[in-house]
């Protein structure tokens, strides 16, 4: 990060934070990219789980 008077400052960051602020996503975002896997698993989950649909 950089000052207004030029000074910078430098802070660690992890690899998911990052990503989500690289790509502009909130954490939901980054969830649904990956609704095409979850979908069969919850498909499972509902025949074998059926009350906790």
């Amino acid at each position: 990060m950089i000052a207004l008077n030029g000074q910078r400052f430098g802070f660690d960051i992890n690899h998911f934070a990052k990503r989500l602020l690289v790509e502009g996503l909130h954490q939901i975002d980054q969830t649904l990219n990956y609704c095409e896997d979850i979908k069969p698993l919850e498909e499972k989950r509902r025949g074998t789980l059926p009350w906790l649909a």
